[in-house]
């Protein structure tokens, strides 16, 4: 079985910057001395978190803890001594968080780079404020939680990223701290895992490419009425002067047009703000546009106008998607007009999708981020990515706007029909997911028949954009299948007034269509190549002049089918279709709950709305894209109407008063293709109460359960002989008392209990009340997933609320009764110097156990005692043990739960069990002798060795860390303002340390500390160093240069009295020539700082250069002021050697002088050498 490694045993890396007082993330570990002075651990946590110590190989055969029969002896062994488990506190932190960091990263072994999220642990600094405002009831109150939330979240992600730039070779992107605590870092992808090492991590997630989540256009003029929004309902609220004012929708998308005649008045100020660009880094998020593309072209003539899924590189997304929401109805002469669901909400846009509409996570955060601190009441996300995970980056981000407060609409991508193909982030729990369903549409029908008039079916079908003539196929015509449909696959067929069949694949629809033209044909049927249905396409810029209609897979087989047995004659119809779902909106589940989604549908096909003027000023599109601006725009109705109701009320509302969809043959669609069914405006206008169901994500701050609300009975997975209850609010909205009888039904026969608290239900006015649901899924059961509804009717109003219910069946999950059991810190040394002298466990109860203890065993499998027992029973919670200080000796140790029904049945839940290691000595170190030091140099070397530490044992040599990740060595000294500094060492891979320190003049000392991770040896030092520094003269070189290349010879100093004068003669070989002097910079600093208006005196001499050995005198002095003290350089001399070989430079006099002309002693070091090569 596997148990938890030292990874968990040093994971105080996390928890101890989060729990321990007075210490946070991003400051070092502070230990002060009896003189006040302090000593600062460098030591990360990292390496020790990572190192593995499994608790398998400890040899503790954990079964067999001794059972004694007098529980005296177990009080005897009590470890615990007067400490007390309580419950934590609402909000406050366990040692680890839940599950530990996690990372949603694919495994790679590639060094190339890569671009990942991390989210850190503290809150997000909106929720925050958010949930202090509601629990102030004032927002100086949350605005001032915030503001000092954004402080500690930026400690945090300072100390995360001073990490991983020690440990790794990173570079770093967007920061979040709104709705979202985060980091963008761009690392190789198979160094990814480390991160988890890093302090503060709570989860690692993929920065993966998101795309708008339309699939084309469709041909115009089919919308039968002429527009989806007043299809939903959106009239009868407009009738109540309700038509969305003063709500603030942020448009989260490839940008907005303004300047279309319809959205001019909905962007309040295109003048001022009106959103950003996070493509461009601007604040003007327009759409990416032609002129654009062309100034790309003209850039990089390889980029392709229309990429290979056939997305131009100018876009027009988010201005359809805003005319959904908010079209004003200008229109343009001859062209039309768009009237969005709420028409007078103010639109805000956040680019994140650039050419193509493609984007990438970390925008969309920071979109999500700013919609949210700039005020909206509402974000529209038609967009998604390829993945299905609640807990992705976005959809976190999604969560936690909602929990500000704002509505999240989000559509539900285009991957379907299969299963859980919902995209994030609309896998988002608390989110508004939407799926795509059709509003009155004219669709066409084709009709086969053999030559001998034998009928093959008649077939619905779809029509391609800029498709045209449709209305001039009234005969019958002979069809020929054409294979793929190249232009090869013509050859020898005469195609006059036939029809072309082709199937899907290979190569572009638009070729398809262009081939079929070119051939003669009358029109074009192209069928999929897989059985569902073929809904959408995009013809690009082919100049299309015939009718080019699509089909579902299996139809088009029947008819290649057919055709292989002779001729077929088609002829064509059209009939108006609406309320079905579109075959491309994304299914749910959501992974990894299994709860339902989408949450309801909306129009979503062949929608006419406004695009740019290059895109010909109104277009019709499809999409889940096109669905979710109804619902944003339902919204912002709803959010005028009922201003007061939270965004999970908002949700709940619109899902229980839905239009139930249906497919062509009249069969139900699952919850999961249509969620709570099509959004009717014209049913919710008629609720006077809600209905909401209680539900818990993790996927938010801490990975901790967070309440919400939804309008649906997911119950996810429920294993065989399992129950799972739900409480169901129900809450008035209209200020008006009402009764509703309530009862369940299952859809088909299931052998499922489903059973409710209560028969009907009384909700008082402005009140609420609630009742449970349950299942009981049978043990025999072979049912996999069933699905129904709970019915609330209320008969005096003749107000419905249906709820969808959804089960999945299957074996339960193994319960973990303890989880998360978590010492902070996990070294402790509790000698009572006030250092990490104790340890608080927590850990979290999740079903009621009858008998619960703590008990610790050595590393060598010895039960040692009980440190805390509760045989009364523990209910589930998350509890604490504070300040747990064992009188035990230094070893590393094991803390394991118990848990069952009393003393004697209790087993031991070995994947808990977790590490500890007691530590109350010192490192053992020696110090070798004196400081190191060269006359005139400003730095020495202290050097010694480290013999031994308990850690050394258990991480150095036992687990293979270096001396250097569990031992820090370091030198307290003062500088010249008596100021004391810390100097930090190096230890190598034999214990050999060494520290570099400044040499002041005169008198030095130094306190040399060797201290551990358990903060051992941080008070005392292990010796205190004196060196005096009396005055020297070191002259320097570089030690090797190339010929005829210059270099320096600097003459460094050091003396303790005020030098004003120095004068130093020179000897070196006549193949140097000197080029240039200059002041060192010291002598010069004290001349301008003292004599601004009068230069010092710098004279060179040459002195005598006759034979092989030239003279030369320098000289340098002070004017008008006190000398100079200290350390630093008298002068540079750059020469140049005229051919190789090694020059000696020889310092044959020096003379320092003070004010009064006083010789000051010094020692020379008379010679430099230099290398010429």
């Amino acid at each position: 079985m596997k148990r938890r490694a030292i990874a968990g045993l040093l994971s105080f890396m996390l928890a101890f910057t989060l729990l321990m007082p007075g210490v946070r993330a991003g400051e070092e570990n502070v230990y002060l001395d009896h003189d006040g002075r302090k000593i600062e651990s460098r030591l990360q946590w990292e390496p020790a978190w990572e190192a593995e110590l499994p608790f398998e190989q400890t040899g503790i055969e954990i079964g067999k803890r001794e059972r004694m029969e007098a529980k005296s002896f177990r009080r005897s062994a009590d470890l615990g001594g007067a400490l007390a488990l309580e419950p934590l506190e609402a909000g406050e932190e366990q040692g680890n968080s839940r599950q530990g960091p996690q990372n949603y990263v694919p495994h790679s072994d590639l060094a190339e780079e890569t671009s990942v999220i991390v989210e850190l642990q503290e809150e997000p600094a909106k929720v925050v404020e958010s949930g202090q405002a509601q629990i102030q009831q004032r927002s100086s109150s949350g605005a001032s939680a915030g503001a000092a939330q954004k402080v500690k979240i930026n400690l945090e992600q300072q100390a995360f990223k001073k990490a991983a730039l020690n440990r790794l070779p990173v570079t770093f992107g967007r920061e979040y701290s709104s709705v979202f605590n985060g980091v963008v870092v761009n690392l190789p992808a198979d160094r990814v895992d480390e991160l988890l090492q890093m302090p503060g991590v709570k989860a690692i997630y993929p920065n993966s490419a998101v795309f708008a989540t339309e699939v084309g256009e469709t041909a115009e003029a089919v919308l039968q009425p002429p527009s989806s929004t007043s299809f939903i309902g959106s009239e009868l609220l407009w009738a109540e002067n309700i038509r969305g004012e003063g709500i603030k929708v942020g448009v989260i998308d490839t940008g907005i047009a303004f300047d279309h005649p319809d959205l001019m008045g909905a962007v309040v100020d295109p003048s001022g703000y009106w959103g950003y660009d996070f493509v461009n880094e601007d604040h003007e998020p327009y759409e990416t546009t032609k002129q654009d593309f062309e100034q790309a072209k003209a850039a990089d003539p390889s980029i392709p106008e229309v990429n290979e899924n056939g997305k131009p590189y100018y876009t027009s997304h988010g201005t359809h998607v805003s005319g959904i929401v908010a079209g004003q109805g200008v229109g343009i002469p001859g062209e039309g007009a768009v009237t969005g669901v709420a028409p007078e909400a103010e639109l805000y846009a956040y680019k994140v999708l650039g050419p193509y509409g493609n984007g990438s996570t970390e925008d969309v955060i920071a979109g999500i981020e700013r919609a949210v601190d700039d005020g909206m009441d509402i974000i529209n996300l038609s967009l998604g990515s390829q993945s299905n995970n609640e807990r992705s980056a976005d959809s976190v981000a999604v969560n936690n706007a909602v929990k500000t407060g704002v509505i999240a609409v989000v559509a539900a991508g285009n991957s379907g029909p299969d299963e859980a193909t919902v995209a994030d982030p609309g896998s988002a729990e608390m989110a508004i997911t939407v799926g795509a369903s059709k509003p009155p549409l004219l669709t066409p029908i084709v009709q086969a028949e053999t030559a001998e008039e034998d009928l093959v079916g008649s077939f619905f079908m779809e029509t391609f954009d800029k498709s045209f003539g449709i209305e001039a196929l009234t005969d019958t015509y002979e069809l020929v299948d054409v294979g793929l449909g190249y232009e090869s696959d013509y050859a020898g067929k005469d195609m006059t007034g036939k029809i072309a069949l082709i199937k899907r694949g290979e190569f572009s629809f638009a070729d398809k269509a262009l081939y079929a033209i070119q051939s003669g044909a009358l029109a074009a049927i192209i069928y999929n190549n897989s059985p569902e249905a073929l809904e959408s396409g995009t013809l690009g810029g082919t100049d299309v002049t015939i009718p080019i209609y699509a089909l579902s897979g299996v139809y088009g087989d029947q008819l290649a089918s057919a055709l292989a047995s002779g001729i077929v004659n088609v002829n064509f119809g059209q009939t108006i279709e609406q309320d079905t779902i579109a075959s491309f909106s994304a299914r749910g589940p959501s992974k990894p709950s299994f709860d339902l989604k989408p949450d309801i549908s909306a129009p979503g096909v062949s929608i006419l709305s406004s695009v740019p003027e290059y895109e010909g000023w109104y277009e019709a599109q499809n999409g889940t894209s096109m669905a979710a601006p109804h619902v944003a725009g339902a919204v912002a109705l709803l959010k005028q109407k009922y201003p007061d109701l939270a965004p999970s009320e908002i949700k709940a509302l619109l899902m229980n008063n839905t239009v139930k969809l249906t497919d062509r043959t009249g069969a139900r669609y699952t919850h999961m293709d249509q969620g709570a069914g099509r959004i009717a405006l014209d049913q919710v206008l008629d609720a006077p109460a809600i209905a909401m169901t209680e539900e818990a994500t993790e996927s938010v701050e801490h990975n901790l359960p967070t309440t919400h609300y939804s309008g649906s009975l997911s119950y996810g997975h429920v294993g065989l002989g399992g129950t799972s209850s739900k409480s169901v609010v129900i809450k008035d909205i209209k200020g008006v008392a009402s009764n509703y009888s309530v009862q369940s039904l299952w859809y088909s026969e299931s052998e499922i209990s489903l059973s409710v608290a209560s028969s009907d239900v009384s909700v008082p006015a402005g009140g609420e009340q609630s009742i449970d649901v349950t299942v009981t899924v049978p043990a025999s059961t072979t049912e996999t997933y069933a699905e129904g509804e709970l019915i609330l009717s209320n008969p005096a109003s003749s107000h419905i609320i249906r709820m969808p219910i959804s089960i999945y069946v299957g074996e339960a999950p193994e319960v973990i009764v303890v989880s998360d059991l978590a010492l902070t810190p996990e070294i402790i040394s509790p000698n009572g110097d006030g250092v990490q002298d104790a340890a608080d466990i927590t850990f979290t109860i999740h079903e009621y156990t009858a008998y619960f203890s703590l008990d610790l065993f050595s590393a060598a499998g010895q039960w040692l005692g009980t440190i805390v027992e509760a045989d009364e029973g523990l209910s589930p919670n998350s509890y604490k043990l504070s300040g747990w200080s064992p009188p035990i000796p230094d070893e590393l140790y094991f803390v394991v739960p118990y848990a069952g029904t009393s003393l004697q049945e209790a087993e031991p839940l070995l994947s808990q069990a977790a590490p500890l290691v007691i530590d109350t000595g010192a490192p053992v170190a020696e110090v070798f002798g004196e400081l190191e030091h060269t006359g005139g140099l400003p730095e020495g070397t202290i050097r010694g060795q480290v013999m031994s530490d308990l850690l050394i044992d258990l991480f150095v040599l036992q687990r293979g860390l270096a001396y250097g990740d569990v031992i820090g060595v370091a030198a307290l000294y003062q500088d010249a303002n008596g100021e004391w500094i810390q100097s930090d060492g190096s230890i190598d891979a034999g214990g050999r340390f060494t520290i570099q320190v400044p040499v002041q003049p005169g008198r030095n000392q130094y306190e040399v500390y060797v201290y551990d991770l358990a903060g051992n040896g941080a008070i005392e030092p292990v010796q205190v160093i004196e060196y005096n520094n009396g005055g020297q003269v070191v002259p320097a070189t570089p030690g090797a240069v190339g010929n005829h290349q210059p270099f320096n010879l600097d003459l460094f100093f050091t003396v303790p009295e005020a030098v004003y004068s120095v004068s130093i003669e020179l000897q070196y070989s006549t193949s140097l020539t000197l080029t240039g002097i200059q002041a060192g910079p010291e002598l010069e600093a004290h001349q301008a700082l003292h004599q601004p208006d009068t230069p010092l005196t710098l004279v060179g001499t040459p002195l005598d250069a006759s034979g092989a050995t030239a003279r030369y005198e320098y000289f340098i002095s002070l004017e008008g002021t006190d000398g100079y003290s200290g350390s630093g350089s008298l002068g540079r001399l750059t020469f140049e050697a005229s051919e190789p070989g090694y020059y000696v430079i020889e310092l044959s006099k020096v003379v320092l002088r003070d004010r009064a002309g006083h010789e000051i002693p010094v020692q020379v070091s008379p010679i430099a050498v230099i290398y010429v090569h």
